[in-house]
């Protein structure tokens, strides 16, 4: 893994997370679709609707479930990365690798944060990757 995947671990994270709520959203809308019992029906029926809702509750439930461990893998994760960069001796290469790999700002930001241009940002990134990866190897 180059240190650049390695960086990039919380950042996939934090979109699956993204994902992971969209469905659990998805999820409630069609259960506040599903009808309520319809008691004359039930007895014909066995209850369709009631089964339907109860099964949707119960992949809501194993959703938020999802959604929680993959949280907490976040959180290690960032805490793993965010350790690992506090190791690179150049405080500007470190503070380039947390706005980018932490806190996921854009290279415009960052420049505009830093006080370099665009491209002095992208060669900074540069050195700071291979910073990182001597310390990935060690």
């Amino acid at each position: 893994m180059t240190a650049k995947e390695y960086l990039q671990r919380a950042y996939r994270l934090d979109k699956l997370i993204e994902s992971e709520e969209r469905e659990l959203s998805r999820l409630r809308a069609l259960s506040e679709r599903v009808n309520a019992p319809d008691m004359s029906r039930e007895r014909v029926t066995g209850g369709e609707a009631g089964n339907k809702r109860e099964n949707i509750i119960l992949k809501m439930i194993e959703q938020e479930k999802r959604i929680n461990d993959t949280i907490e893998q976040l959180v290690e994760v960032r805490a793993d990365i965010r350790a690992k960069i506090e190791l690179v001796n150049d405080d500007t290469q470190r503070l380039l690798l947390v706005y980018r790999y932490i806190d996921h700002m854009t290279w415009e930001s960052i420049a505009e944060k830093i006080h370099y241009t665009y491209q002095w940002v992208h060669k900074l990134h540069a050195r700071a990757l291979r910073s990182f990866e001597n310390i990935l190897k060690s």
